[in-house]
């Protein structure tokens, strides 16, 4: 994974902000 993002220049925050969201809303769905 941390070669991946090296090559691609990627950063491991936006990754993780993605997964937080989506976790977030999953949530948020489950309780409505």
């Amino acid at each position: 994974m941390i070669a991946y993002r090296d090559r691609h220049g990627m950063d491991e925050e936006p990754a993780i902000a993605v997964v937080v969201q989506r976790m977030v809303d999953s949530e948020r769905s489950g309780v409505l």
